[in-house]
């Protein structure tokens, strides 16, 4: 039993410390073997704090101290928040943050992808987006392109923001999936010719409009996954949005920033920084680290269009990251229990991604496919790991 205990604590300090030499270290005088791995653990931690690395030190600012940094930051904006983003809003209903993202793409070197039925704003956030605003260095390409093609094409737009629309049969190239990885890991593109293995550095955007889901969890951390899927009543309101009234001023004015700002960006200071981190540190569930470096983005952006960052810009930053959050709070509905109600689950999805519960029925179904939950019955589901 002792051996187990001890090869078990090894086991534990090794990952917890891989330059830790048990050489030097005599374990088996050090554990009591009446106790049981947890006990022995805290011992060694209290006794011998060297042999654990030290924990990372995390600033959370309390209630009071956040309202105090909150107050602190009531800059004057370069533009009107409240006009530009309503105007954004009425623009492309239900789907500001399609439009923000490409906004983003303008001012700085992100990869977006828009993701949604045909009608939802995909291309009244880009193409369209980018004809009012005739801002220079955009090239908006469709149709189908093979993989040196889209090399060609990156090298030729390199330092542009390029849109891809109807990207879906361009993403199914393998090999152009494999560059976009690379691009999002070191901003690099590798490709092989005769000569053997070359690569070129890209700096600009990619926009990619796609009908269809086919990412990785790799693709999904990295980039600004824009999902949408319109309800009944959605789509209405669409429809009865139409007689959008076209402001040629206001514009002209995101234009200007957004020129500004490729030549003079933005920075986050301390304070605003202080205020991400602690909001993310109370998000009761993150399931990924870049989550905190999603949101830093979207302050810099917007910081970057509205010029400072005040009590409302950070709150509508707060509802913006939300957007790519939203089917978090499914997983962590789903990580509370072993059994799940259906028809519960079908209407926490559907009301968290904006859809019908028909269609959130859907996603349960392909759920129960790819063997993440099995039904117990016909109201009853289990997930697979339990």
């Amino acid at each position: 039993m002792s051996d187990k205990l001890i090869s078990r604590l090894k086991r534990h300090l090794k990952k917890l410390n891989p330059d830790i030499d048990f050489s030097t270290l005599d374990l088996k005088s050090l554990v009591d073997k009446t106790l049981t791995f947890e006990e022995n653990l805290q011992i060694l931690k209290e006794n011998y704090p060297h042999l654990f690395p030290e924990e990372p030190k995390v600033v959370n600012i309390h209630a009071q101290a956040e309202e105090d940094l909150l107050n602190n930051l009531n800059g004057e904006p370069k533009l009107d928040f409240k006009e530009i983003h309503r105007y954004l809003l009425d623009y492309n209903i239900h789907a500001e943050h399609y439009t923000y993202s490409s906004l983003f793409a303008l001012m700085s070197d992100v990869v977006v992808i828009n993701y949604g039925g045909p009608g939802t704003g995909k291309t009244r956030a880009t193409k369209e987006l980018f004809e009012r605003l005739q801002v220079p260095r955009v090239i908006v390409l469709s149709g189908y392109f093979t993989f040196r093609g889209f090399i060609q094409t990156l090298k030729k737009y390199n330092g542009f923001c390029i849109v891809f629309d109807d990207a879906d049969i361009v993403l199914q190239n393998k090999d152009i999936s494999n560059a976009l990885k690379s691009l999002l890991t070191n901003r690099k593109i590798y490709y092989v010719t005769s000569k053997g293995v070359e690569e070129f550095d890209f700096s600009g955007s990619i926009i990619l409009n796609v009908n269809e889901y086919k990412f990785g969890k790799f693709i999904e951390d990295k980039v600004f996954l824009n999902e949408l899927t319109l309800t009944t009543e959605q789509i209405k309101d669409k429809i009865r949005a139409k007689k959008f009234r076209e402001v040629r001023e206001i514009w002209e004015m995101i234009r200007d920033r957004i020129v500004y700002a490729r030549h003079y960006p933005e920075v986050l200071t301390e304070e605003e920084k202080a205020l991400a981190d602690n909001y993310i540190l109370s998000l009761p569930y993150l399931f990924s680290v870049r989550t905190h470096d999603r949101f830093y983005q979207i302050l810099l952006g917007l910081k970057n269009l509205y010029g400072c960052i005040n009590r409302e810009i950070f709150e509508f930053a707060k509802n913006l990251l939300s957007k790519y959050l939203r089917f978090d709070e499914i997983t962590a509905f789903l990580c509370e229990r072993e059994e799940i109600n259906r028809k519960e689950l079908a209407e926490r999805i559907a009301q968290a991604k904006s859809i019908s519960i028909r269609q959130a029925r859907n996603i349960i179904k392909k759920m129960i496919d790819d063997g993440l939950l099995y039904p117990v019955n016909r109201r009853i589901l289990r997930r697979c790991d339990v």
